[in-house]
């Protein structure tokens, strides 16, 4: 039964697997994540979380255009319980330092390098901000591909379905600014 977001690539797999689920267009070749690499994906993300002390309310922000990381990284924080607040590209870093404090985002994911100098450029402005990593591959930054290591070296399958599990319908899964709501930053 589907009553939580991150239920739904699962029952995908179970009834309907894709070779496709999700797809990017990279150095100008098509690149197919399957519904069950995504999941893995997924539940490594879930586990890299867990294993970073994140937990269930803790707030992550993210910026980047639509891509298959974004997407995986959403359910990998649906399953911890962890909020994922998505972040405009085109915000101000006035606008982002609102936003970030606001929530008090402890960590921050950013597609890009452009998108990854943005924030570098505020970090000192958000205190409860630990770390911020990368889609992309960027110089000096952190990459999610780290996450999905610390999940491989930390995987406890019994630990993450118990996760899992704790996870009900009404549990916040997002947390969305509108324009408009961004007043004057805290501090």
């Amino acid at each position: 039964m589907i009553s939580r977001l991150f239920d739904i690539p699962k029952r995908q797999l179970e009834l309907f697997p894709k070779k496709d689920a999700l797809a990017s267009k990279v150095n100008g070749t098509w690149v197919l994540t399957s519904t069950e690499e995504f999941l893995k994906k997924a539940d490594q993300i879930s586990e890299g979380l867990l294993a970073m002390g994140l937990k269930k309310g803790d707030m992550i922000g993210m910026m980047s255009a639509n891509r298959p990381e974004w997407n995986i990284m959403d359910i990998g924080m649906l399953q911890t319980g962890v909020v994922n607040v998505p972040v405009y590209t085109t915000l101000s870093e006035s606008e982002i330092v609102f936003i970030l404090n606001d929530c008090s985002a402890k960590y921050m994911f950013a597609g890009d390098a452009a998108m990854y100098a943005k924030i570098n450029n505020i970090r000192s402005k958000v205190p409860s901000l630990i770390d911020v990593y990368t889609f992309d591959q960027v110089s000096g930054s952190k990459c999610w591909t780290e996450i999905i290591e610390k999940g491989k070296a930390n995987s406890n399958p019994d630990r993450l379905q118990a996760t899992k599990d704790s996870i009900v319908p009404n549990d916040l899964a997002s947390l969305l600014y509108t324009s408009g709501t961004t007043g004057t930053p805290k501090g």
